[in-house]
């Protein structure tokens, strides 16, 4: 937890100073950039980061306890006591929610990420009816300036299998598909009690029916999914940093 404070703390620090640097060069020319627009990206990003990690610990503590017992007494048939046992429907509603918000914010802080970029840049005009991505970024980088640090570290990035797990689980979910659709339990009778075991998660969700042969489990799924996300942000602030201060004004020419 103390290592993952850091982590937080040296994030926000790289972020600081990055928009610093940029206040600093706008000063000098306030035509240079539409200032308005890149603080509405650059908080958006940090935004979406706030909310991935907040889904990300939900999915973490996430025990199914609030649901695993009845409210009301156990139904009598004889000597029989019927158990309603763990409330399998809103449990899967609930990861239902946390994996949506996740991936979903997740990759928004990387869309919000590429408007900032281009805000900084130039490259494709203010027009908020303009679809900007990463990968629509990198394209830009690629034929107009090249030597761009974070176009070199962005376009290994793209390249990555996690990325490509995050563009999965994204597109499927925003075409409707319900990801949490198996939960897997234990019944201890000695005590009566029911209890969650296991949230499979698919290998592909884009590829239905849904199939289960890496063993995907929802939490060690996503924490081990997670690591990628705070440190690559903080890579993508370091690289604009050294554009930036190779530009030495805005937008930025490297």
């Amino acid at each position: 937890m103390a290592q993952d404070g850091f982590k937080e703390r040296n994030q926000k620090v790289k972020n600081e100073e990055f928009r610093e640097k940029v206040e600093n060069f706008y000063s000098k020319n306030k035509k240079s950039i539409k200032k308005n627009d890149f603080d509405i990206f650059h908080f958006s990003v940090q935004q979406k980061l706030w909310e991935a990690n907040y889904y990300a610990d939900q999915i973490k503590n996430f025990s199914g306890d609030s649901f695993a017992y009845s409210e009301s007494p156990g139904l009598q048939t004889g000597t029989v006591t019927v158990i309603s046992g763990l409330d399998k429907g809103g449990m899967s509603r609930y990861c239902n929610l946390y994996i949506d918000g996740y991936f979903m914010s997740v990759m928004s802080a990387f869309d919000s990420l590429a408007h900032e970029v281009n805000s900084l840049f130039r490259f494709l005009g203010s027009d908020p009816n303009t679809k900007i991505y990463l990968f629509t970024i990198v394209k830009e980088f690629n034929t107009k300036m090249p030597d761009s640090e974070f176009y070199k570290y962005t376009s290994k990035t793209l390249k990555k299998n996690w990325w490509k797990i995050l563009e999965n689980f994204r597109n499927a979910i925003t075409h409707e598909v319900i990801i949490a659709k198996e939960i897997e339990t234990s019944y201890d009778a000695t005590i009566g009690k029911e209890t969650l075991k296991k949230i499979p998660i698919p290998d592909n969700p884009k590829k239905r029916p849904f199939t289960y042969k890496k063993d995907y489990e929802l939490k060690s799924f996503v924490e081990n999914f997670h690591k990628n996300i705070p440190s690559t942000l903080e890579h993508c602030y370091k690289n604009l940093l050294k554009d930036l201060e190779k530009s030495k004004k805005l937008p930025i020419k490297v």
